[in-house]
Protein backbone atom coordinates (compact mmCIF):
# COMPACT_ATOMS: atom_id res chain seq x y z
CA UNK A 1 0.00 0.00 0.00
CA UNK A 2 1.20 3.43 -1.03
CA UNK A 3 1.74 5.87 1.52
CA UNK A 4 -1.23 8.10 -0.02
CA UNK A 5 -3.49 5.57 0.31
CA UNK A 6 -3.55 5.14 4.23
CA UNK A 7 -5.99 6.63 5.98
CA UNK A 8 -5.13 10.21 7.69
CA UNK A 9 -5.99 8.92 11.15
CA UNK A 10 -3.56 5.97 10.90
CA UNK A 11 -1.00 8.29 9.59
CA UNK A 12 -1.62 10.56 12.73
CA UNK A 13 -1.22 7.58 14.84
CA UNK A 14 1.69 6.25 13.45
CA UNK A 15 3.49 9.99 13.21
CA UNK A 16 2.24 10.63 16.73
CA UNK A 17 4.36 7.47 18.11
CA UNK A 18 7.42 7.93 15.85
CA UNK A 19 8.37 11.74 16.69
CA UNK A 20 6.63 12.76 19.42
CA UNK A 21 6.77 12.04 23.45
CA UNK A 22 3.11 10.70 23.47
CA UNK A 23 1.86 7.42 22.89
CA UNK A 24 -1.02 7.68 20.02
CA UNK A 25 -3.57 8.68 18.96
CA UNK A 26 -6.78 8.49 21.63
CA UNK A 27 -8.89 5.64 20.79
CA UNK A 28 -12.48 7.15 20.85
CA UNK A 29 -14.33 3.96 21.84
CA UNK A 30 -12.14 3.87 24.63
CA UNK A 31 -13.36 6.51 26.69
CA UNK A 32 -14.87 5.35 30.28
CA UNK A 33 -16.65 8.81 30.31
CA UNK A 34 -20.62 8.23 28.88
CA UNK A 35 -21.29 10.29 26.11
CA UNK A 36 -17.52 11.75 25.52
CA UNK A 37 -16.49 9.48 23.22
CA UNK A 38 -19.55 10.24 20.98
CA UNK A 39 -18.94 14.12 21.44
CA UNK A 40 -15.33 14.06 20.57
CA UNK A 41 -16.65 11.83 17.16
CA UNK A 42 -19.03 14.60 16.16
CA UNK A 43 -16.64 17.50 16.99
CA UNK A 44 -13.52 15.67 14.95
CA UNK A 45 -16.29 14.95 11.76
CA UNK A 46 -17.17 18.47 11.87
CA UNK A 47 -13.46 19.96 12.10
CA UNK A 48 -12.79 17.41 9.31
CA UNK A 49 -15.18 18.34 7.07
CA UNK A 50 -14.84 21.88 7.17
CA UNK A 51 -10.85 21.17 6.47
CA UNK A 52 -12.14 18.96 3.23
CA UNK A 53 -14.03 22.02 2.20
CA UNK A 54 -11.47 24.13 2.76
CA UNK A 55 -11.41 27.27 0.25
CA UNK A 56 -8.32 28.51 -0.88
CA UNK A 57 -7.08 31.45 0.51
CA UNK A 58 -4.22 33.95 -1.64
CA UNK A 59 -2.70 34.70 1.61
CA UNK A 60 -2.32 30.87 2.82
CA UNK A 61 0.68 29.07 1.98
CA UNK A 62 0.55 25.92 -0.04
CA UNK A 63 -0.25 22.95 2.32
CA UNK A 64 -0.79 19.62 2.80
CA UNK A 65 -4.89 18.21 3.03
CA UNK A 66 -5.19 18.13 7.45
CA UNK A 67 -6.56 16.16 9.75
CA UNK A 68 -7.82 16.73 13.02
CA UNK A 69 -7.91 14.27 15.35
CA UNK A 70 -7.01 13.20 19.65
CA UNK A 71 -3.72 12.73 21.42
CA UNK A 72 -3.99 10.06 24.17
CA UNK A 73 -2.31 12.06 27.00
CA UNK A 74 -3.64 13.64 30.03
CA UNK A 75 -1.00 16.59 29.38
CA UNK A 76 -3.08 19.61 28.26
CA UNK A 77 -1.44 20.81 24.74
CA UNK A 78 -3.08 21.00 21.32
CA UNK A 79 -0.45 21.05 17.76
CA UNK A 80 -0.13 21.33 14.35
CA UNK A 81 2.40 19.55 12.52
CA UNK A 82 3.39 18.09 8.96
CA UNK A 83 4.33 14.63 7.59
CA UNK A 84 6.07 14.52 4.67
CA UNK A 85 6.16 11.09 4.64
CA UNK A 86 2.21 10.62 4.56
CA UNK A 87 1.96 13.90 2.87
CA UNK A 88 -0.57 15.74 5.48
CA UNK A 89 -0.82 17.88 8.20
CA UNK A 90 -2.37 17.27 11.21
CA UNK A 91 -4.40 19.32 14.02
CA UNK A 92 -4.02 17.21 17.14
CA UNK A 93 -5.38 17.52 20.84
CA UNK A 94 -4.73 16.08 23.79
CA UNK A 95 -7.18 14.33 26.04
CA UNK A 96 -6.27 16.55 28.67
CA UNK A 97 -6.95 19.23 26.84
CA UNK A 98 -10.16 18.10 26.04
CA UNK A 99 -10.83 17.86 29.55
CA UNK A 100 -9.83 21.22 30.59
CA UNK A 101 -11.70 22.83 27.82
CA UNK A 102 -14.58 21.06 29.31
CA UNK A 103 -13.98 22.39 33.14
CA UNK A 104 -13.30 25.75 31.92
CA UNK A 105 -16.47 26.27 30.31
CA UNK A 106 -18.83 24.25 32.89
CA UNK A 107 -16.79 27.26 35.56
CA UNK A 108 -17.64 29.74 33.63
CA UNK A 109 -21.02 29.18 32.48
CA UNK A 110 -21.56 28.92 36.54
CA UNK A 111 -19.50 32.09 36.99
CA UNK A 112 -21.96 34.89 38.96
CA UNK A 113 -18.92 37.29 37.09
CA UNK A 114 -19.86 36.35 33.60
CA UNK A 115 -23.81 36.08 34.15
CA UNK A 116 -23.35 39.24 35.58
CA UNK A 117 -21.18 40.77 32.73
CA UNK A 118 -23.41 38.99 29.98
CA UNK A 119 -26.80 40.44 31.69
CA UNK A 120 -28.35 37.52 32.18
CA UNK A 121 -29.92 35.56 35.31
CA UNK A 122 -28.49 32.43 35.46
CA UNK A 123 -31.34 29.77 34.98
CA UNK A 124 -30.53 25.67 34.55
CA UNK A 125 -31.37 26.45 30.56
CA UNK A 126 -29.51 29.46 30.47
CA UNK A 127 -26.43 27.62 32.39
CA UNK A 128 -26.55 24.72 29.99
CA UNK A 129 -27.09 27.00 26.92
CA UNK A 130 -24.11 29.33 28.23
CA UNK A 131 -21.65 26.22 28.70
CA UNK A 132 -22.60 24.84 25.20
CA UNK A 133 -21.88 28.28 23.70
CA UNK A 134 -18.12 28.57 25.78
CA UNK A 135 -17.05 25.13 24.77
CA UNK A 136 -17.98 25.70 21.15
CA UNK A 137 -16.17 29.04 21.38
CA UNK A 138 -13.23 27.27 23.15
CA UNK A 139 -12.85 24.37 20.42
CA UNK A 140 -13.03 27.03 17.48
CA UNK A 141 -9.97 29.40 19.46
CA UNK A 142 -8.07 26.16 19.67
CA UNK A 143 -8.53 24.73 16.17
CA UNK A 144 -8.14 28.35 14.32
CA UNK A 145 -5.18 28.75 16.36
CA UNK A 146 -3.45 25.65 15.70
CA UNK A 147 -4.99 26.15 11.48
CA UNK A 148 -3.21 29.15 11.35
CA UNK A 149 0.48 27.23 12.38
CA UNK A 150 -0.56 25.71 9.22
CA UNK A 151 -1.71 28.14 6.68
CA UNK A 152 0.78 30.63 7.82
CA UNK A 153 3.52 28.17 7.14
CA UNK A 154 4.89 28.09 11.08
CA UNK A 155 4.85 24.01 10.33
CA UNK A 156 7.10 24.62 7.70
CA UNK A 157 10.06 26.65 9.54
CA UNK A 158 9.42 24.83 13.02
CA UNK A 159 11.60 21.61 14.16
CA UNK A 160 10.69 18.49 15.18
CA UNK A 161 11.47 19.41 18.67
CA UNK A 162 8.88 22.05 18.92
CA UNK A 163 6.02 19.48 18.72
CA UNK A 164 6.62 19.41 22.42
CA UNK A 165 6.52 22.84 23.25
CA UNK A 166 3.84 23.27 26.05
CA UNK A 167 1.30 26.21 24.88
CA UNK A 168 -1.33 25.93 27.38
CA UNK A 169 0.41 25.85 30.84
CA UNK A 170 3.33 28.10 31.55
CA UNK A 171 5.78 26.18 32.93
CA UNK A 172 8.76 28.32 32.42
CA UNK A 173 9.18 27.72 28.66
CA UNK A 174 10.54 30.97 27.00
CA UNK A 175 10.35 31.11 22.65
CA UNK A 176 12.69 32.93 21.51
CA UNK A 177 11.20 36.22 19.22
CA UNK A 178 10.58 34.19 16.20
CA UNK A 179 8.87 31.65 18.34
CA UNK A 180 6.61 33.90 19.70
CA UNK A 181 5.71 35.71 16.80
CA UNK A 182 4.37 33.04 15.03
CA UNK A 183 1.43 32.26 18.69
CA UNK A 184 0.44 36.22 18.32
CA UNK A 185 0.07 35.34 14.53
CA UNK A 186 -1.52 31.82 15.10
CA UNK A 187 -3.76 33.87 18.48
CA UNK A 188 -4.96 36.55 16.26
CA UNK A 189 -5.41 35.18 12.89
CA UNK A 190 -7.33 31.81 14.49
CA UNK A 191 -9.55 33.48 16.79
CA UNK A 192 -11.44 35.42 13.77
CA UNK A 193 -10.82 32.55 11.40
Amino acid sequence: MSNSRVPPEVAFDRYIRAHTPYTGKQDLDGIAQEGLGSLLSLIQRAFNEALENEKHVPEHVDHFPIHFDYIESQYPNAHAFRDEEYSNSYIGVTMGLVYQLGDVSVALSRSDAVTDLLNIHLTPEVRNGLHAMLFQTLWSFVAGHEYTHIVHGHVNERSEKSISFNEITDEGEIGDLEQQTMELDADGYGGVY
